[in-house]
């Protein structure tokens, strides 16, 4: 994907604007829509020696507890459902990161099967907070700022497949398996989120992002 820098100005702009002093901003929102990625060019934009990026998701629960896992419809919990993510850790580490504590760091690793501390993230000036899941257990009262990202479903879904049989070597029968459980759950439990939104940027054109609101 490829972001204009009048795009990235915008964004900056916003968020230097409404917290001059630092502050804790999370990119959140839809499957594959660029979270990381954003967080990465909006780091670099404004500066890495004032600005952090936290990895949220590595406070998943292990992919075979999930995957082992029923919500109350039946359904296998996907990323996008609070119970994918332990409440208490969720919670201290963005308490800490708030405060301006040290937070601890989690494995990435998507086989792993407990939770394995790899180290600390020493908050910055800004710190940004990258996650599908990152808004939920009532954290959201402690952002600063929450950009929220979209893209089509049908886009989605083929960024997933590229990103998961490739990178995270998931086979195409896990992927179509999970698609609905997964679409039900953004609906009910990520999408909401959009509301609290101070940005919201559209990814479903690689080549063209687009601000829907800042």
């Amino acid at each position: 994907m490829k972001i204009q820098e009048q795009v990235l100005k915008k964004i900056g702009g916003y968020i230097t604007n409404k917290i001059p002093h630092g502050g804790v901003i999370c990119i959140t929102g839809q499957g594959t829509a660029g979270k990381t990625w954003l967080a990465k060019k909006l780091a670099s934009h404004l500066g890495t020696e004032t600005v952090g990026v936290y990895a949220f998701d590595n406070v998943f629960y292990p992919l075979h507890i999930r995957r082992k896992t029923s919500d109350a419809a039946g359904d296998k919990l996907t990323g996008c459902h609070p119970f994918s993510t332990p409440e208490k850790i969720a919670r201290q580490v963005i308490s800490n990161i708030k405060n301006k504590e040290p937070a601890a760091v989690y494995s990435d690793d998507l086989k792993r099967t407990v939770f394995h501390q790899t180290g600390w993230y020493h908050p910055k000036k800004y710190t940004i907070i990258d996650g599908l899941a990152a808004l939920h257990h009532g954290v959201y009262e402690m952002m600063d700022v929450i950009i929220f990202m979209v893209c089509s479903d049908d886009v989605e879904f083929q960024r997933r497949s590229h990103r998961d049989i490739h990178e995270r070597k998931l086979s195409q029968e896990d992927l179509e398996k999970m698609r609905v459980p997964r679409r039900k759950q953004y609906e009910q439990y990520i999408l909401p989120y959009k509301k609290l939104a101070h940005i919201i940027v559209d990814t479903t054109n690689g080549e063209n992002i687009q601000l829907i609101r800042v």
